[in-house]
Protein backbone atom coordinates (compact mmCIF):
# COMPACT_ATOMS: atom_id res chain seq x y z
CA UNK A 1 0.00 0.00 0.00
CA UNK A 2 2.76 2.44 0.90
CA UNK A 3 4.46 1.83 -2.45
CA UNK A 4 1.25 2.80 -4.20
CA UNK A 5 0.86 5.96 -2.12
CA UNK A 6 4.51 6.86 -2.78
CA UNK A 7 4.03 6.35 -6.53
CA UNK A 8 1.00 8.63 -6.46
CA UNK A 9 2.90 11.29 -4.52
CA UNK A 10 6.02 11.09 -6.72
CA UNK A 11 3.94 11.39 -9.88
CA UNK A 12 2.08 14.34 -8.29
CA UNK A 13 -1.19 12.42 -8.52
CA UNK A 14 -1.66 12.75 -4.75
CA UNK A 15 -1.11 16.23 -3.40
CA UNK A 16 -1.59 17.53 0.12
CA UNK A 17 -2.02 21.27 0.10
CA UNK A 18 -3.40 23.56 2.75
CA UNK A 19 -7.16 23.25 2.58
CA UNK A 20 -7.41 20.35 0.13
CA UNK A 21 -6.22 16.91 -0.88
CA UNK A 22 -6.01 16.29 -4.62
CA UNK A 23 -6.13 12.77 -6.03
CA UNK A 24 -5.65 12.08 -9.74
CA UNK A 25 -6.14 15.76 -10.46
CA UNK A 26 -9.43 15.96 -8.57
CA UNK A 27 -9.52 18.25 -5.51
CA UNK A 28 -12.35 16.21 -4.04
CA UNK A 29 -10.71 13.96 -1.50
CA UNK A 30 -11.30 14.61 2.20
CA UNK A 31 -10.79 12.93 5.52
CA UNK A 32 -13.67 12.43 7.92
CA UNK A 33 -13.37 10.97 11.42
CA UNK A 34 -14.71 7.42 11.66
CA UNK A 35 -17.27 8.41 14.30
CA UNK A 36 -18.56 11.21 12.07
CA UNK A 37 -18.96 8.75 9.20
CA UNK A 38 -20.82 6.34 11.52
CA UNK A 39 -23.21 9.06 12.71
CA UNK A 40 -23.94 10.17 9.16
CA UNK A 41 -24.40 6.56 8.05
CA UNK A 42 -26.69 5.63 10.98
CA UNK A 43 -28.88 8.67 10.37
CA UNK A 44 -29.25 7.85 6.69
CA UNK A 45 -29.86 4.14 7.38
CA UNK A 46 -32.72 5.07 9.72
CA UNK A 47 -34.22 7.37 7.11
CA UNK A 48 -33.66 5.28 3.99
CA UNK A 49 -30.79 2.84 3.34
CA UNK A 50 -31.48 3.12 -0.40
CA UNK A 51 -30.45 6.78 -0.25
CA UNK A 52 -27.10 5.83 1.31
CA UNK A 53 -26.64 3.07 -1.28
CA UNK A 54 -27.36 5.47 -4.14
CA UNK A 55 -24.93 8.05 -2.74
CA UNK A 56 -22.33 5.28 -2.70
CA UNK A 57 -23.16 4.48 -6.34
CA UNK A 58 -22.48 8.10 -7.26
CA UNK A 59 -19.13 7.90 -5.45
CA UNK A 60 -18.22 4.68 -7.29
CA UNK A 61 -19.09 6.34 -10.59
CA UNK A 62 -16.94 9.33 -9.69
CA UNK A 63 -14.05 7.05 -8.73
CA UNK A 64 -14.23 5.46 -12.18
CA UNK A 65 -14.36 8.88 -13.84
CA UNK A 66 -11.22 9.96 -11.99
CA UNK A 67 -9.43 6.82 -13.16
CA UNK A 68 -10.84 7.17 -16.68
CA UNK A 69 -8.67 10.23 -17.24
CA UNK A 70 -5.64 7.95 -16.90
CA UNK A 71 -6.66 4.69 -18.58
CA UNK A 72 -9.48 3.29 -20.67
CA UNK A 73 -8.41 -0.32 -20.20
CA UNK A 74 -11.04 -1.91 -17.89
CA UNK A 75 -8.57 -4.32 -16.26
CA UNK A 76 -6.12 -1.51 -15.50
CA UNK A 77 -8.96 0.69 -14.25
CA UNK A 78 -10.17 -2.14 -11.99
CA UNK A 79 -6.70 -2.67 -10.53
CA UNK A 80 -6.23 1.05 -9.93
CA UNK A 81 -9.72 1.32 -8.43
CA UNK A 82 -9.02 -1.47 -5.95
CA UNK A 83 -5.72 0.17 -4.99
CA UNK A 84 -7.46 3.51 -4.45
CA UNK A 85 -10.21 1.88 -2.37
CA UNK A 86 -7.52 0.29 -0.21
CA UNK A 87 -6.03 3.67 0.70
CA UNK A 88 -9.43 5.30 1.19
CA UNK A 89 -9.92 4.34 4.83
CA UNK A 90 -12.98 2.13 4.30
CA UNK A 91 -10.94 -1.02 4.90
CA UNK A 92 -8.85 -3.53 2.95
CA UNK A 93 -10.63 -4.75 -0.18
CA UNK A 94 -9.65 -8.11 -1.66
CA UNK A 95 -11.18 -9.32 -4.90
CA UNK A 96 -12.03 -12.98 -4.29
CA UNK A 97 -13.58 -13.41 -7.71
CA UNK A 98 -13.29 -10.60 -10.22
CA UNK A 99 -14.69 -11.52 -13.63
CA UNK A 100 -15.12 -8.57 -15.98
CA UNK A 101 -16.09 -10.79 -18.92
CA UNK A 102 -19.07 -12.23 -17.06
CA UNK A 103 -19.72 -8.95 -15.26
CA UNK A 104 -19.57 -10.14 -11.68
CA UNK A 105 -17.30 -9.88 -8.68
CA UNK A 106 -17.00 -10.90 -5.06
CA UNK A 107 -15.02 -8.72 -2.68
CA UNK A 108 -14.00 -9.35 0.90
CA UNK A 109 -13.41 -6.37 3.13
CA UNK A 110 -11.17 -6.60 6.18
CA UNK A 111 -10.66 -3.81 8.69
CA UNK A 112 -14.02 -2.34 7.65
CA UNK A 113 -14.74 1.19 8.81
CA UNK A 114 -17.96 -0.35 10.18
CA UNK A 115 -16.28 -3.12 12.21
CA UNK A 116 -16.92 -1.27 15.48
CA UNK A 117 -20.67 -0.96 14.86
CA UNK A 118 -21.30 -4.25 16.68
CA UNK A 119 -24.76 -5.63 17.28
CA UNK A 120 -26.42 -4.63 14.01
CA UNK A 121 -29.15 -7.08 13.01
CA UNK A 122 -28.46 -6.69 9.29
CA UNK A 123 -25.50 -5.66 7.13
CA UNK A 124 -24.80 -1.92 7.38
CA UNK A 125 -22.27 -1.21 4.63
CA UNK A 126 -24.81 0.35 2.24
CA UNK A 127 -22.48 3.16 1.14
CA UNK A 128 -19.63 0.73 0.40
CA UNK A 129 -22.03 -1.59 -1.49
CA UNK A 130 -23.09 1.37 -3.58
CA UNK A 131 -19.50 2.40 -4.32
CA UNK A 132 -18.69 -1.10 -5.56
CA UNK A 133 -21.86 -1.30 -7.67
CA UNK A 134 -21.32 2.16 -9.18
CA UNK A 135 -17.69 1.41 -10.00
CA UNK A 136 -18.59 -1.94 -11.60
CA UNK A 137 -21.39 -0.32 -13.62
CA UNK A 138 -18.85 1.97 -15.23
CA UNK A 139 -16.35 -0.84 -15.82
CA UNK A 140 -18.94 -3.13 -17.42
CA UNK A 141 -21.34 -0.60 -19.01
CA UNK A 142 -24.21 -2.61 -17.49
CA UNK A 143 -26.64 -1.90 -14.63
CA UNK A 144 -25.03 -3.56 -11.61
CA UNK A 145 -26.11 -4.16 -8.03
CA UNK A 146 -24.24 -5.22 -4.91
CA UNK A 147 -25.44 -7.39 -2.02
CA UNK A 148 -23.60 -7.62 1.29
CA UNK A 149 -23.79 -11.23 2.49
CA UNK A 150 -21.51 -10.91 5.53
CA UNK A 151 -20.89 -7.84 7.66
CA UNK A 152 -18.40 -7.24 10.45
CA UNK A 153 -21.08 -5.22 12.26
CA UNK A 154 -23.02 -8.51 12.51
CA UNK A 155 -20.08 -10.36 14.04
CA UNK A 156 -18.49 -11.78 10.88
CA UNK A 157 -14.71 -11.66 10.49
CA UNK A 158 -15.06 -9.91 7.11
CA UNK A 159 -17.64 -8.09 5.04
CA UNK A 160 -18.51 -9.87 1.80
CA UNK A 161 -19.95 -8.13 -1.25
CA UNK A 162 -21.40 -9.86 -4.30
CA UNK A 163 -21.72 -7.67 -7.38
CA UNK A 164 -23.62 -8.80 -10.44
CA UNK A 165 -25.82 -7.52 -13.20
CA UNK A 166 -29.17 -6.26 -12.06
CA UNK A 167 -30.94 -8.71 -14.38
CA UNK A 168 -29.19 -11.64 -12.65
CA UNK A 169 -30.64 -10.86 -9.22
CA UNK A 170 -33.22 -13.22 -7.81
CA UNK A 171 -36.07 -10.90 -6.75
CA UNK A 172 -37.29 -13.58 -4.31
CA UNK A 173 -33.98 -13.81 -2.44
CA UNK A 174 -34.25 -12.31 1.03
CA UNK A 175 -31.09 -10.17 0.76
CA UNK A 176 -32.17 -8.82 -2.62
CA UNK A 177 -35.54 -7.90 -1.16
CA UNK A 178 -33.96 -6.16 1.83
CA UNK A 179 -30.94 -4.53 0.24
CA UNK A 180 -32.04 -3.70 -3.30
CA UNK A 181 -35.78 -3.92 -3.89
CA UNK A 182 -37.54 -2.77 -0.76
CA UNK A 183 -34.79 -1.34 1.39
CA UNK A 184 -36.93 -1.61 4.48
CA UNK A 185 -35.58 0.35 7.40
CA UNK A 186 -33.14 -1.69 9.47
Amino acid sequence: MYDFVNKLRLSKQLLFEEGEITLLGEPTVMMIPQEGFHQMQETLIQQDPLLLYNIGKISGTKLHQMIGHHTINPKTAAKLGIQLLNISGYGKFTPVNFDLENKRAIFHLEKSINRNMKGAREPVCHYIRGMLAGFMEKLTHEPMECIETKCMANGHTICEFIIKQKKELDPDAELVKKQILNHKKT
